[in-house]
């Protein structure tokens, strides 16, 4: 009572809700489905340091990385090198493999159909 004789009241404000993207993050349902990309950044003794780290997201398994200087797009290029080198030793031809990318994500993925 006495808070409200002295107008020291707080009201809770009403909290406004995070806008949904147009197109939700697809869920994967086997492996080898979706790929997800990402970059962190790290300093070091040297300077900044860029991991480029390529993810199945069904099994959360690493399928491909880089490590470098520099945070290029031929980075990007070798992590995803390096994951369809590893994944399809036979090659990608004849998988059904689609390269798409969502621009209201954080993460780009790879969608592989079979």
């Amino acid at each position: 009572m006495l808070m409200k004789k002295y107008s020291l009241t707080v009201y809770k404000e009403t909290k406004k809700r995070a806008k949904r993207p147009l197109h939700p993050k697809p869920k994967a349902k086997r492996p080898k489905e979706y790929w997800g990309s990402l970059t962190k950044f790290m300093i070091n003794s040297v300077g900044w340091a860029y991991l480029v780290v390529v993810l199945d997201w069904f099994t959360k398994k690493i399928v491909g990385w880089d490590l470098s200087l520099r945070g290029r797009s031929a980075e990007w290029k070798k992590a995803l090198d390096m994951a369809f080198n590893d994944e399809f030793t036979d090659g990608v031809r004849g998988s059904g493999l689609k390269l798409a990318d969502r621009q209201r994500l954080s993460t780009y993925f790879v969608q592989l159909h079979k």
